[in-house]
């Protein structure tokens, strides 16, 4: 398993800091922003695209980490209502595919985007239901008028320049929300491109069981998913039905015994980004060892905290809070959450302080990197 994290965590920083950060963490491989909600703080395509001074930096700094550029992200609405919006992300969008063919990349990360409700509005408008009528409308117009018409050219324009894989987060405000649209979208548009099932939840949204994961796999339609609620039984399932090489990430954080030793070929969550070394030796004594009382000992020295903001808390305060603290504690000014999360309550910030003073010294040692 290699290590790999979204970089935007570090955006406050250099990129080569960035790098030696993460190395020092033990982290192998990162995703990098490259436009839209990521952001460019690390890497803005069209410069790179105009200057082979600055595009042969940037790959160097890579090397000189060893750390493997795996992906580019550029989150984004190129379908916004507004041209001005729509056009910035579409820019971006269309940026990142060509350094990444420069690159010699073949996955970039962007949302689906969601249109206005009709023509002349002003702000996306995210439908879900088909009641009343005139949210068929809607959907009829985001869908036929703008959606896939847009990811006609879009990914051509991408299989032209290399890129063979557009990886669509589902994620609640955009019209590829869950894997259902992802298939009504890919139907729509060819199947000439891998899909990755990121984010497959069963609290937002449709949820594919295995025996249709199955289904999809076989006809190379997909090629991994990321499992956000992680149970062991869903991962067992994959691992029975889906053929070799269909890649099982696990994508929560308090269950990973389960998950790994029921055949996960990975981890895609928060605890990862906070502390590496310990996710990658847990990791490594249920998959390669597969020693179940040496992980299960390794697991009880983080069970209180992970109790804290899982078990006990009911999401308040919310994880990625939590997370965001624990990174200023360790050193790295990450900044606050997106609204409407920010900072964590006084006394919220005691009881980590307590459980961060309580937990194994071994646990934290490698993340205290200034």
């Amino acid at each position: 398993m290699k290590l790999s994290v979204l970089a935007n965590l570090y955006a406050q920083y250099p990129l080569e800091e960035t790098l030696a950060k993460l190395k020092a963490l033990g982290v192998e491989a990162a995703e990098i922003g490259a436009g839209g909600y990521p952001g460019k703080a690390h890497c803005d395509p069209e410069k790179l695209l105009a200057s082979s001074a600055d595009f042969e930096k940037f790959k160097d700094a890579f090397k000189k980490y060893d750390i493997e550029l795996c992906a580019l992200s550029c989150h984004g609405n190129p379908v916004h209502p507004d041209e001005v919006e729509a056009k910035r992300y579409h820019d971006d969008f269309v940026n990142t595919v060509l350094l990444a063919e420069k690159l010699g990349l073949d996955t970039v990360i962007t949302f689906s985007g969601c249109p206005g409700g009709a023509p002349g509005d002003k702000m996306p408008n995210w439908a879900t239901c088909a009641w009343p009528e005139e949210y068929l409308a809607v959907l009829d117009y985001q869908w036929n008028d703008v959606l896939i018409p847009y990811w006609e050219k879009a990914t051509k324009f991408a299989l032209e320049h290399g890129v063979s894989r557009i990886a669509l987060e589902l994620h609640p405000g955009f019209c590829v929300y869950n894997p259902e649209k992802l298939m009504k979208l890919r139907e729509a548009v060819g199947d000439d491109f891998d899909i990755i099932l990121y984010n497959n939840p069963r609290f937002c949204g449709y949820q594919f069981e295995p025996i249709e994961l199955k289904e999809l796999a076989e006809q190379g339609i997909i090629n991994g998913v990321k499992l956000a609620d992680g149970r062991a039984s869903y991962i067992q399932g994959m691992k029975h039905y889906c053929p070799d090489g269909i890649t099982a990430l696990y994508g929560h954080d308090y269950e990973p015994l389960p998950a790994f030793f029921a055949g996960a070929d990975g981890w895609l969550s928060g605890l990862p980004g906070i502390f590496p070394k310990f996710c990658v030796d847990l990791f490594n004594l249920c998959t390669v060892q597969q020693d179940a009382p040496a992980a299960r000992k390794l697991w009880d020295k983080m069970q209180d905290f992970i109790d804290y903001f899982i078990t006990y808390s009911n999401n308040d305060p919310h994880w990625h809070e939590v997370f965001k603290y624990v990174l200023k504690c360790f050193g790295f000014n990450a900044g606050l959450p997106r609204m409407p999360l920010g900072d964590l309550l006084p006394e919220e910030k005691k009881k980590v302080d307590a459980l961060l003073a309580d937990m194994d010294v071994t646990i934290k040692a490698t993340n205290l990197i200034k």
